[in-house]
């Protein structure tokens, strides 16, 4: 959109995580993935070019359980700018974080999208545009497990705009 990659992003609250303790290395994973779930609209643009994004509205709509309703356009509207991604140069990185949870349920709700009327301004012109993203539930049998104490020193000291810090 205006020559910039956008896309949605989610971060499940919910789900069976899993534990365990063995020769001094912490595992967590997680076998079930479901809602709420903290959500972000993202950009990727060129330094020097893209300026700003907008999310003006924000509509869920979930194929199940037939819901469609827009989320309150008052707590949205805010403009967030695009900054230099360190370590990619010529990159430049923008997040809108949309207040509050996205309260959806795949295992219920099915297959979800989310339409978002958006604003990306460049030094040349700002393009207004409907954008869909579509969720669809996954079932898999394959498990990520994160090393606990590896991902604490990585999130310290990494400054990559694109990582979730809530």
């Amino acid at each position: 959109m205006n020559g910039a990659l956008v896309r949605s992003a989610v971060k499940p609250m919910g789900g069976e995580p899993g534990f365990s303790f063995s020769a001094m290395v912490y595992t967590a994973g997680s076998g079930t993935l479901d809602g709420p779930f903290l959500w972000r609209i993202e950009a990727t643009g060129d330094d020097g070019y893209h300026k700003t994004l907008t999310v003006h509205r924000v509509k869920v709509e979930t194929i199940n359980t037939k819901r469609s309703e827009w989320y309150p356009q008052k707590l949205l509207g805010k403009t967030v700018e695009f900054y230099p991604i360190k370590g990619e140069p010529g990159e430049v990185f923008a997040q809108y974080r949309i207040p509050g949870k996205l309260e959806v349920f795949p295992s219920e709700d099915g297959p979800i999208t989310i339409l978002a009327d958006l604003t990306i301004r460049s030094v040349e012109k700002k393009v207004r545009r409907l954008v869909r993203f579509r969720m669809a539930p996954h079932r898999t049998k394959d498990f990520e497990f994160l090393f606990l104490p590896a991902d604490v020193v990585k999130s310290a000291s990494s400054e990559d705009p694109r990582e979730w810090r809530w």
